[in-house]
């Protein structure tokens, strides 16, 4: 017997990172919900309606881009979640969109018309995560995370939610 022979065997870490893709993929569903939440939040605190004793000023241009981008992040978290094959993209499209929404938020408080020092500090807050889910997303674990389906471990390209399930 040689030596080798008693060495303890250990598993080749597998080529797509699994453990990272799964850990990025969490984070990126993560996000994508809670910013969607925080968008529908400052939608209606935008429309006048008090939530737990915060308020805003009343800016209905404020509630249409802020409920655009909710909507625009919570269809790609349902998307990343259900495993789509377009998810990533979703994902990706969602987060411009949102970025480019929150940017003109900035710039409107910039120029006065903005709202309550909460406001100006949520705008740059949810603009530092989504710019960190950006780049994770552009990311080989990103494209990766967001690609493969949950439900069966394969990539999702050519994959739908009847395909894997029947119909329905």
């Amino acid at each position: 017997m040689t030596m080798r022979d008693h060495e303890v065997r250990r598993p080749m870490p597998s080529r797509d990172g699994s453990m990272g893709v799964r850990i990025v993929g969490a984070l990126l569903k993560v996000e994508m919900v809670v910013v969607a939440a925080t968008f529908f939040l400052f939608a209606l605190l935008h429309l006048g309606i008090q939530l737990g004793g915060i308020a805003e000023p009343v800016i209905l241009p404020a509630t249409v881009v802020e409920a655009m981008c909710g909507l625009c992040m919570a269809l790609a978290a349902v998307a990343a979640v259900a495993g789509t094959m377009h998810a990533w993209q979703m994902a990706v499209t969602a987060h411009a969109i949102s970025i480019a929404g929150v940017l003109l938020g900035i710039l409107a408080q910039a120029r006065g018309n903005g709202g309550t020092a909460l406001n100006a500090v949520y705008h740059r807050t949810v603009l530092a995560v989504m710019v960190v889910g950006l780049a994770l997303l552009l990311t080989r674990l990103g494209r990766v995370a967001l690609r493969k389906s949950p439900l069966t471990g394969t990539y999702a390209a050519g994959s739908s939610w009847r395909n894997q399930h029947g119909p329905a």
